[in-house]
């Protein structure tokens, strides 16, 4: 027996069909899937972050057919949720937004994506923007590398200054020639020929200068939370002890 809640907004003429039927809903639910599932296919051929199709697909299986403990909203030509002040969105596991058109979502203050683990964006056939219209866009990895590449033209602009600075190297390789400056050496090397235009060409005395790196943060690489199955209590007694991994 179903122990859930079915509300609907789907008229019925004369009150004649099942006071459950939920056909129709379930099939806008599964073609949208059907969709997500073939674009998560679709980023994954790309090596894109995959989604989390199956969780979503068996919540569909395991509570949406026969109303298992939940409340199900349906509405055959929209539903809209309004609040004056503040709304929360929250799930103990997974939340799964799909749309067979657009999803637009915008702010007039900040907004902050956060993620525990990995965060992907992949954009199938149409173009990727990242734009800021007053502020600076940056871009970091504080515990890794940064790989930017492109099967065609890649190019790099500014309308004034172009700083490329490397803390230990910086090498450019062209064709298999190549260009390597490090401290206190630069090495040139090619197959073929060097040329060199200019009108004038002048040696002076040895020089450096200054490295000007960005401060890097340094985020948390573990954290933990505890869930005592009581709620939030401020008189707590327990007690942990961290002990550190041996060594093997």
């Amino acid at each position: 027996m179903a122990k859930g809640l079915f509300i609907t907004a789907d008229g019925q003429h004369k009150a004649v069909g099942d006071m459950l039927e939920m056909d129709t809903a379930l099939r806008e639910i599964e073609f949208c899937q059907q969709q997500i599932n073939a674009l998560s296919a679709a980023a994954v051929q790309a090596q894109a972050l995959e989604a989390d199709i199956a969780s979503q697909q068996a919540m569909f299986a395991e509570r949406f057919r026969d109303l298992d403990e939940m409340i199900h909203f349906y509405g055959p030509e929209g539903v809209a949720f309004t609040s004056g002040e503040h709304m929360q969105l929250a799930a103990a596991d997974n939340i799964a937004i799909n749309a067979g058109g657009d999803i637009s979502s915008g702010s007039m203050g900040n907004t902050t994506l956060l993620a525990g683990e990995s965060l992907g964006m992949f954009a199938h056939t149409g173009k990727l923007s990242l734009i800021s219209g007053e502020g600076p866009v940056q871009v970091q990895a504080q515990n890794g590398a940064i790989h930017i590449s492109a099967e065609q033209k890649l190019s790099i602009a500014s309308m004034s200054e172009i700083l490329f600075q490397g803390k230990k190297r910086i090498t450019l390789i062209g064709g298999g020639s190549y260009l390597k400056i490090e401290a206190g050496k630069i090495e040139y090397g090619t197959m073929g020929t060097y040329t060199l235009k200019v009108k004038r060409f002048r040696l002076c005395a040895p020089a450096v200068m200054p490295l000007d790196l960005p401060a890097m943060g340094n985020a948390l690489k573990q954290f933990f939370s505890v869930a005592t199955g009581r709620g939030c209590e401020t008189n707590s007694t327990l007690v942990f002890k961290f002990m550190p991994e041996e060594e093997e």
